[in-house]
């Protein structure tokens, strides 16, 4: 069984390569496509919902050794395994796994590392620090220039089942939150914060930006257009 753990996610052709390191062994590589998110199910029945432009890798022998080395952002629902951790590698950081699911983004441009996790337990550990374990519901952020790690609780969100479920959830801190699953850059303009409503609403994993922004904006009563590789959110007092 599962028991349950970043930030979009569908179906879609994705690559798998046989790739061997420096010891010359066999490893498998997954990508996903630059312009689409990708769902894998693993030898042992984990599931990675990728990011779109993100990779994956992990040896043939997975079942005896469960480690998986990720570049980008994927959110992680992993299946408990009695005597055989699950470990993930990322960069100046890994993370191991005990039964559950949790959302890891990756930042290059800002040199950061987070972990989101939404049930069950795992540790994060980080170059020259001691091991950090996560509570559900907490959010770690690894700054890696300031050498620097940050715990935090979150609030108004739950995950069951592929979803997301937010009740009442400021609206900066839901864009917040898409930016951060989606890798995109969303912003708002001329909207009173302390006025506008708090979002209530569910987000499916599979579901596309485009699909988000459109649910947030009917429900909040909101607009949005394009502007460059800019999304913009704004109220229209017409």
């Amino acid at each position: 069984y599962a028991a349950v753990a970043s930030v979009a996610l569908l179906i879609s052709i994705g690559l798998w390569k046989y790739v061997t390191d420096n010891q010359g062994e066999l490893n498998i590589l997954i990508e996903a496509p630059l312009a689409q998110t990708r769902e894998v199910l693993l030898p042992d029945s984990s599931k990675v919902w990728m990011q779109k432009g993100s990779s994956l890798r992990y040896a043939k022998a997975f079942l005896k050794d469960r480690k998986v080395w990720l570049k980008g952002n994927s959110f992680f629902e992993v299946m408990r395994q009695n005597g055989v951790p699950f470990q993930v590698y990322i960069n100046q950081g890994m993370i191991e796994v005990k039964g559950t699911s949790f959302d890891i983004h990756q930042n290059q441009n800002q040199q950061t590392n987070e972990i989101i996790l939404f049930c069950g337990k795992v540790d994060f550990t980080a170059e020259n620090h001691e091991t950090i374990e996560m509570q559900p519901f907490q959010k770690l952020t690894y700054y890696i220039k300031k050498d620097n790690i940050t715990k935090e609780w979150l609030r108004n969100i739950k995950y069951k089942n592929g979803s997301f479920q937010f009740t009442n959830l400021p609206l900066k801190q839901l864009i917040e939150t898409i930016n951060s699953r989606y890798n995109s850059n969303i912003k708002l303009e001329g909207i009173n914060l302390k006025q506008q409503s708090a979002f209530t609403g569910k987000i499916r994993l599979e579901e596309s930006l485009k699909d988000v922004l459109q649910k947030i904006c009917y429900s909040l009563s909101l607009e949005m257009k394009a502007n460059g590789n800019e999304i913009i959110i704004y109220k229209n007092n017409h």
